[in-house]
């Protein structure tokens, strides 16, 4: 096991009670919906494994089986009421904050199950950041929104000067506002203070970001910086993106996956996706005939 994996057990938790499984090998009979090109060839980071959702009685995703790859953009795109933000909470296991949530099913990180008792939920969203749909900064600071999460997380605070430029830089935000750090983060633009979230993501170190609609509030030319900046960051780290705008799906994404009425219906490059979908369902939504 190698040390991400460690970090994401809970400290009583034995290394020997959970053994990391060949994700590749999960898709093996999978091949009708996710196309076994892809696997074979790119580094797979997350795999979801038959992954189904309640709210209380409300079935709200059935069976989902996904390959998330490594350095790569994937955006989950659908109708309304799909399933996609459920599906992007239970990446982290941010549903299991609401009471009435139920899963079924696995979610692997580097081949361990996310979902096995003896992982440490506070490591595994240190290690799987999320940017959420509205701008949320903390009511403190530009300086104190950056930060509040490696304080938390045991930081020497002689490094947190440097730490504060390396994040608004890789934000795209630096250059507009290193002369008012002490400023409250509400003075910011809306497109600025979704930046400032994404640096906020960032400071803690993630392997995974998760962008649950990050644009959707936001003007043109503050969406045109985000997408800008998620094409920039799958570098560093593993993105996965839910969008209801087709064309931002395909300007930012290397991989898309349809849901509707919570299943999966295709998944396959960004370009093969839009370009020659496999089912009628699919050209129909992307070409703007229903949804």
């Amino acid at each position: 096991m190698n040390i991400v994996n460690k970090k994401l057990l809970a400290k009583e938790t034995k290394e020997e009670d959970i053994v990391p499984v060949d994700m590749r090998a999960l898709f093996k009979d999978e091949t009708e919906i996710i196309p076994e090109k892809l696997v074979k060839k790119y580094e797979i980071r997350m795999a979801v494994k038959k992954l189904s959702h309640w709210y209380g009685n409300n079935h709200v995703l059935s069976g989902i089986s996904l390959p998330i790859f490594k350095n790569k953009v994937t955006a989950i795109i659908g109708p309304s009421g799909c399933g996609k933000s459920t599906f992007l909470r239970d990446l982290n296991r941010m549903n299991d904050l609401i009471k009435i949530s139920r899963v079924r099913g696995k979610v692997y990180l580097d081949g361990i199950n996310i979902y096995s008792e003896g992982i440490d939920l506070i490591q595994l969203r240190k290690k799987i950041g999320m940017v959420f749909q509205k701008p949320n900064p903390f009511p403190m600071s530009i300086r104190d929104n950056i930060t509040y999460g490696p304080i938390i997380h045991g930081i020497n605070k002689a490094y947190l000067p440097g730490l504060i430029k390396s994040y608004l830089v890789k934000a795209a935000l630096w250059d507009e506002v290193h002369d008012r750090l002490s400023e409250s983060a509400f003075s910011l633009s809306g497109g600025q203070q979704q930046r400032l979230c994404i640096a906020r993501a960032l400071s803690i170190e993630p392997e995974v970001i998760l962008f649950d609609e990050p644009c959707s509030a936001l003007d043109p030319h503050a969406t045109a910086k985000i997408e800008d900046l998620i094409t920039k960051l799958k570098a560093e780290y593993t993105v996965v993106i839910v969008t209801h705008n087709m064309q931002q799906a395909a300007r930012v994404s290397d991989f898309t996956a349809f849901f509707n009425l919570g299943e999966l219906i295709e998944f396959n490059s960004t370009r093969d996706l839009f370009r020659s979908p496999i089912r009628k369902i699919t050209e129909e939504y992307i070409s703007g005939r229903f949804g």
